[in-house]
C-alpha cells in the first residue's frame, strides 16, 4: 500500500517496481514528473503524452514504484498515453534518461557551476528539490544513483 503518491489516482494502473528504496529515490523521480509538466519541458507538446499518465509512489516499506495509467487517453487532454504498451524496463529507462537530462539541462543553464553528472558530485541542484523535507536538497550524486539503478544495462 502506498504511503505517499504524486499526482492523481488512476482507475486503471500498473505499478512498476524500480528496485529503489527511500525518500531520495522518490524525490528524484517525482521531480522528473514535475519537470515534465511544469519545468524544463513545460511547453513541450511531446511530454503531454507522458506526464499525465505517470505517478510515483513510495510504499510502507519505502520501496518506490512508477505507477502508469493503463488508459489510452485520460479524457481531458486528448493526448494519447505513450507509456501504454511499453515494457517495465523501457519505462524505467525512460525515467532514467529524463532524470539525467534534468541535471544536464541545469548544467547547460549554469555553466559556472560544477554539475558534471557522476556518482561523486555532491553539488546541490536547483532544478530538483526534496518534497518530503523542504530544508533538504537533491544532489547530482542522488540523481546519478537513481539513473544507474533504472537505466537499461
Amino acid at each position: 500500500m502506498a504511503t505517499i503518491t504524486t499526482g492523481r489516482f488512476f482507475s486503471e494502473a500498473r505499478a512498476i517496481s524500480t528496485g529503489l528504496k527511500g525518500k531520495m529515490a522518490y524525490n528524484v523521480l517525482s521531480n522528473v514528473i514535475g519537470q515534465l509538466s511544469d519545468g524544463i519541458w513545460e511547453n513541450s507538446r511531446v511530454m503531454c503524452h507522458y506526464w499525465p499518465y505517470a505517478n510515483i509512489s513510495m510504499n510502507d516499506d519505502e520501496s518506490v514504484d512508477i505507477v502508469i495509467d493503463e488508459r489510452w487517453t485520460n479524457g481531458r487532454s486528448g493526448y494519447c498515453n505513450k507509456f501504454k504498451g511499453m515494457s517495465p524496463a523501457a519505462i524505467k529507462d525512460w525515467f532514467a534518461k529524463k532524470a539525467k537530462a534534468v541535471v544536464n539541462n541545469e548544467a547547460k543553464d549554469c555553466p559556472n557551476r560544477n554539475l558534471k553528472f557522476n556518482k561523486k558530485n555532491n553539488e546541490v541542484l536547483d532544478y530538483m528539490s526534496d518534497h518530503l523535507n523542504p530544508d533538504g536538497r537533491i544532489k547530482v550524486s542522488d540523481v546519478y544513483e537513481v539513473y544507474k539503478a533504472l537505466r537499461l544495462k
